[in-house]
């Protein structure tokens, strides 16, 4: 189905669509083709894409798909919740993968980072995970390695 699986569960390829497949090419990405890549990716966003410029942890289709982060217990966590560091890495892979189809994913990306570190959270900093329901601060709000992708990938692209 033009997914790539990220894990075997009961003997069975699991291919729930999940935002891992990015951290695979960020850290090997000989293991395919650039069209195989590309293909992989059109099928992840179609799934995991938030209009407000982010990823789902799980396929927006999925069963266990939560909107909204509950804060309280692990029910979104990865579920749905939105992690900023994936999806800075996302547009990073995007950018390596074909920078010209997937701009409009990439610019998306880039300005809810530099939005939620701008203006939500502790100002300046950038927190850890936002609701898939709609970008915001949540977890913690001061995360390293939020702030670290970020500036990855602003060296990446400019």
């Amino acid at each position: 189905n033009k997914k790539l699986a990220d894990r075997i569960h009961n003997d069975n390829n699991d291919t729930t669509q999940r935002p891992n497949i990015f951290l695979a090419y960020y850290i090997a990405p000989a293991l395919f083709t650039k069209k195989e890549w590309e293909t992989i990716f059109d099928t992840a966003l179609k799934e995991l894409w938030l209009p407000w410029g982010g990823l789902a942890s799980i396929s927006t289709k999925h069963r266990l798909f939560q909107k909204y982060h509950t804060g309280f217990n692990n029910l979104s966590y990865h579920r749905g919740d939105s992690w900023y560091w994936v999806n800075n890495i996302t547009a990073i892979c995007l950018y390596r993968c074909n920078k010209k189809k997937y701009k409009p994913y990439i610019d998306a990306i880039k300005k809810a980072s530099i939005q939620e570190m701008n203006t939500q959270g502790f100002i300046g900093h950038c927190a850890e995970i936002s609701s898939a329901e709609q970008r915001e601060s949540k977890g913690c709000f001061a995360q390293a390695w939020s702030a670290a992708t970020l500036i990855e990938l602003l060296k990446e692209i400019e």
